[in-house]
């Protein structure tokens, strides 16, 4: 149907004596529809997350659509990274009922990775970045970064050392204040 739309439209620019403007406004009025019926996504707070989807390290499919209905930490990760490693048992705790927590592994090994989850007891996923995409589609620029998603998939804005943001560069006491401020936003809804 839009297809058709749109070869009516381009015939109608093409042999029309009518001034372009006019003859373009059809395709603004379907354009502004769409943009207005669509979400956005992105990292600004209030957008939706860029969705993420891929295998954890034991192949399994994963997707950050699974965890809707509850508080999201995605946490920016490497096995190579000694603050990451220091906030594994943190964020392990914070994986609960309320709050789930998903982990995404950039710029490492499949191999690596599963080692550390191991040696750290970690049972929540963490999924393998292989094309650095996800990484890419959330601004990464170091390991590790959090964002904090609502239950319906928005990037939160949450207070952080003194200041409102939506990625949380570098680690965190995921057991102190990040869980009390995740836990009240839960409670206020």
């Amino acid at each position: 149907m839009i297809i058709a739309l749109i070869g009516s439209l381009a015939l109608g620019l093409l042999g029309n004596k009518r001034p372009i403007w006019l003859r373009c406004l059809p395709l603004l009025c379907i354009l502004t529809l769409h943009a207005c019926t669509s979400y956005r996504t992105g990292v600004a707070p209030g957008d939706f997350a860029p969705p993420i989807r891929g295998s954890d390290l034991n192949g399994a499919s994963v997707s950050s659509a699974e965890f809707r209905g509850s508080y999201l930490v995605v946490n920016f990760l490497a096995s190579w990274c000694t603050p990451c490693i220091a906030e594994l048992p943190a964020l392990e705790r914070l994986h609960g009922d309320k709050i789930k927590v998903l982990g995404v592994g950039i710029d490492d090994d499949v191999e690596s990775l599963r080692f550390l989850a191991k040696k750290a007891g970690v049972t929540f996923p963490i999924v393998i970045d292989r094309g650095g995409f996800i990484k890419r589609d959330y601004r990464v620029a170091a390991v590790p970064e959090s964002y904090v998603l609502s239950p319906k998939g928005e990037i939160l804005l949450v207070p952080d050392n003194g200041s409102f943001v939506t990625k949380i560069t570098g680690p965190r006491d995921w057991d102190g204040e990040m869980k009390r401020i995740i836990m009240s936003l839960s409670v206020s809804e």
